[in-house]
């Protein structure tokens, strides 16, 4: 049975970009849109290594199913990047699972490309509602959104990640439900008559009572 091993993820990352270099040299890619060519190299890189992590899935064994998986779940839970980025997913990969296939790493592209062809529209669906989105992706699309994080600068990423984990905080604290303490019955009674609770509003059992940060003005 294989197991997951960060020495095959860098073997496979280091393969990977090897035939894209090789990809670019190529009719197929030249091909393709120059907005395409400059996400090609990320989208297969990102591609490859989300096979292997989720799937252990290296180029050569690349299986249809898995595809549908990444593109469907994978890919936009986890991947910080606009419209274009997944726009252009559908036309590099076809084109990359195509020379692949010339260069004799795969024998299946026709199969893989059909199946993302499919898929391809969902993915785009699913990447645009922040429902689908993971708490760090959350993070980041938040910060670019707004302005306020520029992804090449540490700085700006640990602020923005730094800033979403203060407002969670707080929002946890604003819904937190009220705690509770038990009046006995010979307790003074909440209505501030003085009286124990036993001889005032109480009925001789115990109830309990929420305690809130802040009294309502008399």
């Amino acid at each position: 049975m294989k197991e997951y091993s960060d020495e095959m993820l860098r073997k496979v990352e280091k393969e990977i970009r090897q035939l894209h270099r090789k990809f670019t040299k190529d009719g197929l890619y030249q091909a393709l849109t120059p907005e395409q060519r400059e996400e090609s190299g990320f989208i297969t890189e990102v591609f490859a290594e989300t096979m292997y992590s989720y799937h252990l899935q290296k180029p050569g064994e690349w299986r249809a199913a898995a595809l549908e998986e990444i593109c469907l779940d994978v890919l936009p839970r986890k991947v910080s990047a606009g419209d274009e980025f997944y726009e252009n997913v559908e036309p590099v990969l076809t084109s990359f699972f195509a020379f692949l296939q010339q260069q004799g790493v795969i024998d299946n592209a026709k199969t893989l490309s059909n199946k993302l062809k499919k898929v391809a529209p969902a993915m785009i669906n699913l990447a645009d509602n922040p429902a689908n989105w993971g708490m760090a992706k959350s993070m980041l699309m938040e910060g670019i959104k707004s302005g306020a994080l520029d992804i090449s600068s540490e700085a700006s990423l640990q602020k923005t990640i730094g800033s979403y984990i203060e407002n969670l905080n707080k929002m946890n604290a604003e819904n937190k439900k009220p705690e509770v303490k038990k009046v006995g019955r010979n307790d003074p009674c909440s209505c501030g008559s003085g009286k124990k609770y036993k001889k005032c509003c109480g009925s001789g059992n115990v109830i309990e009572m929420p305690v809130t940060a802040n009294k309502p003005e008399e």
